[in-house]
């Protein structure tokens, strides 16, 4: 998991900690007096309304099979709760308040602050982490394997000099160039799995500096095609590439070609683009 997204996810978390701690403070004068007991006999439960009246203890049975002794039971039942959930929630608030406070995410590229190209051994970076200068550097030079399958099928030039499968890929490419988008065309990613795939664009996100995949869909008339593509999506789920995240697609049919406006519609969602105004 990204650093980024896990901190986003921490404040999430927080967010719906508070708004659960607001509901409990609000049912809280509305509980009725005393606390729940319960009792079973072979197969059946007795339930006991527990009070305390003039310093003595008082047991007062429920019939649970009444609309009353039902009602009385669940309101028991979520006193219970508030009592036990409000100090833990408050508890975790604190806890998630102050870690947000002081975390920081971890990023060996623009720690370095200098001009001088350094490669970043592994053991320097996190699981996933991009060392992006030498992924720049490498891009730019072509270092990178792309796909070795009918390679004679890119016969498709565009503006900067790819060759591509389809005049959709043709577009894609020409509105990242445009967008001055720095990626790659069908370079090779190695799954969790073992499997090698080639994601048709693989994008380095201008502003978080992470990498963004980004596939297209182009005969999903074809049943056969379109079910290898869901199994594609799976290995990338289960590789931790996950759909409308770091994984972005479009898709077309015969009726219905890819456009201009859905590139840039999922070019804006992923904020690889600014927001259209």
């Amino acid at each position: 998991m990204l650093q980024k997204e896990l901190f986003q996810r921490m404040r999430s978390l927080l967010e719906d900690y508070e708004r659960v701690l607001g509901a409990m403070d609000h049912r809280r004068p509305i509980m009725p007096r005393g606390s729940l007991s319960e009792a079973a006999h072979e197969d059946y439960h007795y339930y006991f309304r527990d009070l305390m009246e003039n310093g003595r203890k008082m047991q007062i049975p429920i019939q649970a099979n009444t609309r009353a002794g039902a009602h009385l039971i669940n309101s028991l039942q979520m006193k219970r709760l508030l009592y036990h959930g409000t100090p833990l929630l408050r508890n975790n608030i604190r806890a998630l308040k102050t870690a947000l406070k002081h975390l920081a995410p971890y990023e060996p590229d623009a720690l370095i602050h200098s001009s001088f190209r350094t490669n970043l051994p592994e053991d320097l970076l996190l699981p996933g982490q991009l060392d992006v200068g030498r992924w720049i550097d490498d891009t730019k030079a072509g270092n990178y394997r792309i796909n070795p399958y009918k390679p004679e099928k890119r016969r498709i030039p565009t503006a900067d000099g790819h060759m591509t499968r389809s005049k959709s890929e043709e577009l894609w490419c020409d509105i990242l160039f445009a967008e001055s988008l720095l990626y790659r065309y069908e370079c090779g990613l190695r799954l969790a799995s073992g499997r090698t795939v080639y994601p048709d664009f693989t994008i380095l996100h201008p502003r978080e500096r992470q990498l963004v995949l980004i596939e297209h869909f182009g005969r999903m008339d074809d049943p056969g095609y379109a079910i290898d593509q869901l199994y594609k999506l799976e290995d990338y789920a289960a590789s931790g590439w996950m759909p409308g995240r770091d994984l972005f697609f479009t898709v077309e049919t015969k009726d219905r070609p890819l456009t201009r406006d859905r590139i840039y519609e999922v070019l804006y969602r992923n904020g690889l683009l600014p927001a259209a105004i």
